[in-house]
């Protein structure tokens, strides 16, 4: 299904991979949704070795410790609407 974005381009919402109970988005998508303005939070969820081992950051991405991340989304009230993107590795 795609869905108008704030008078903005369609998002092709099909091009979401389901796999089992985890949904997948590929960064052309992200970008995608960004551009067109429809609300994103995009999550590192990395664990501390990870995300100390590494010198890549997602841009604008905010960092929270994978067992956290549920909490912390609540805790923010991120409107239902709200695309939420969680990297992990």
């Amino acid at each position: 299904a795609n869905q108008t974005v704030a008078n903005g381009p369609r998002v092709d919402n099909e091009n979401v991979q389901s796999v089992g109970d985890n949904d997948r988005i590929s960064v052309e998508d992200l970008r995608r949704l960004q551009f067109a303005g429809a609300p994103v939070l995009v999550v590192d969820a990395r664990a501390d070795t990870s995300f100390g081992s590494s010198g890549l950051q997602g841009q604008g991405a905010l960092r929270i410790p994978p067992d956290l991340v549920v909490r912390r989304i609540a805790d923010l009230n991120v409107p239902r609407q709200t695309w939420i993107v969680v990297f992990c590795a």
